[in-house]
Formats: structure tokens, C-alpha cells, sequence
């Protein structure tokens, strides 16, 4: 499953591999309906009713601030323990040191809960550890960039998908330095600017480095990718 919860500010994201949830992706610019919609489809197979129909209807609740967050956010979390009931469900939090103090205690009353009842879920998060991410017990990992080769078949495949010429890969690999996120970054900017088609404008016989950097894709050395980033790109 990969899907934002919009009210839990700082980038939070529940991401399982495999079929079910994460076909219910859905993202901070949809509306209600949409969102619950999709999730309900994703959802609906795999959690009992009695759970998923309450929690769907806290999803205004979800998407701004309102009295009732506190309330949406229990049922949500019976929600992720019911899918780590059925099997190991990942929570991938990107940029938790920048998060709000009650998405983190929201985080951690979830993993305490999942703990106690002997459940199969798994907090990941990216962030700055001199910042604060290691409120509790956790073990750090560094992920190195990708080297050339595999910068280039990602960027490929994802220029491919976009519709873009694959030929400017070589290109975006400077640029993209082996982070996958700025590798999708850079390509959903290029084509959202409609540039490639128009010469000297970022496309092949075009200066790619005068790009403007993509807002949040590159963070510090010692933040590396996010792990949303890597989700999607990798899928």
C-alpha cells in the first residue's frame, strides 16, 4: 500500500509491496471523495467492515484541520493493525524530523499499539537523526546513490512512462546524482514545463543543469532519498 494520510502532516505514508492497498494510492490535491473512494477499493478485501466503514467517514476529518483529527486518527490506526493482522505492513514517513510533534506521538502510540498486540508492522522514516527522528529505539540505514548504469535504466524507464524521449537520460544523470527522488522529480518537472519538445528549452540540444532544482527532492548528504521516492520509482 502506498497512500498519503493528508492530516498527518510531514510527508506520512503507509507503503506495503505486494497486491491490495497499494492500489489505493492516493494523493494530497484529491478531493474527499476520491480519496475514500480509492481507499475503499483497496481496503474494502482486506479489512473487516465494522473497522473500514468508520474510519472512511473520518476522511474529511483527515484532509484539514478539524475538532474530529484525533477521533479519524484512532480508527485509522485499527485500520493499519487489522491489514498487520493479515500480514507485515511498512509505515514509510518521509522527512520525520520535520514533522509536527503530534504526527510523531500519532507514530509512535501506532507502533507501541502494533507492540503490545504482537503485530507485524514496521516504522520507516527518513530524516535527520541530529533533528530528533530517533525519539525511540531504531536502527539507521544509509542508502548509497545508484551508480551510472542504474541511474540510466531508471531515468529511461521513468522518461518512458512520462512520454518523454528516453535519450535525454544521459543527460538527467549529472543532475539526478543517483538520488532516485530527484530522478522523478526532474522528469514530472520537465514534462509538467512542457519543455522538451520546444528547442534550446531543457530538451536534448538544451542545458538540463540550468533546471531549477526540484522543491524537497534533494535534502542534505545525510538525508539521502526519501523512502516514498524510492516506492515509486522502483515499482
Amino acid at each position: 500500500m502506498s497512500h498519503r494520510l493528508p492530516a498527518l502532516s510531514g510527508g506520512a505514508a503507509a507503503a506495503r509491496r505486494g497486491p491490495g492497498p497499494r492500489a489505493g494510492r492516493a494523493h494530497v490535491t484529491d478531493d474527499p471523495e476520491t480519496v475514500r473512494g480509492r481507499l475503499a477499493a483497496a481496503l474494502t478485501p482486506l479489512v473487516p467492515a465494522e473497522l473500514l466503514t468508520p474510519a472512511l467517514d473520518t476522511v474529511d476529518d483527515l484532509l484539514g484541520v478539524t475538532p474530529g483529527q484525533a477521533r479519524a486518527v484512532t480508527y485509522w490506526w485499527e485500520v493499519l493493525l487489522s491489514l498487520a493482522r493479515r500480514q507485515p505492513v511498512v509505515v514509510a514517513v518521509d522527512d520525520l524530523d520535520r514533522a509536527a510533534p503530534a504526527l510523531r506521538r500519532q507514530l509512535a502510540t501506532l507502533v507501541d499499539l502494533a507492540d503490545e498486540r504482537d503485530l507485524p508492522l514496521l516504522l520507516v522514516a527518513t530524516g535527520d537523526r541530529e533533528r530528533g527522528v530517533a525519539a525511540r529505539r531504531g536502527a539507521g540505514v544509509r542508502l548509497s546513490p545508484l551508480d551510472t548504469i542504474s541511474s540510466g535504466r531508471l531515468l529511461r524507464r521513468l522518461l518512458r512512462r512520462a512520454g518523454q524521449p528516453t535519450g535525454l537520460a544521459p543527460r538527467l544523470i549529472a543532475v539526478t546524482a543517483g538520488n532516485p527522488g530527484r530522478a522523478v522529480a526532474y522528469v514530472r518537472m520537465l514534462t509538467a514545463l512542457a519543455g522538451l519538445a520546444r528547442p534550446g528549452r531543457f530538451g536534448a540540444d538544451g542545458d538540463l543543469a540550468a533546471l531549477p532544482v526540484p522543491e524537497g527532492s534533494v535534502g542534505s548528504s545525510r538525508r539521502g532519498w526519501t523512502v516514498s521516492a524510492v516506492v515509486r520509482a522502483r515499482s
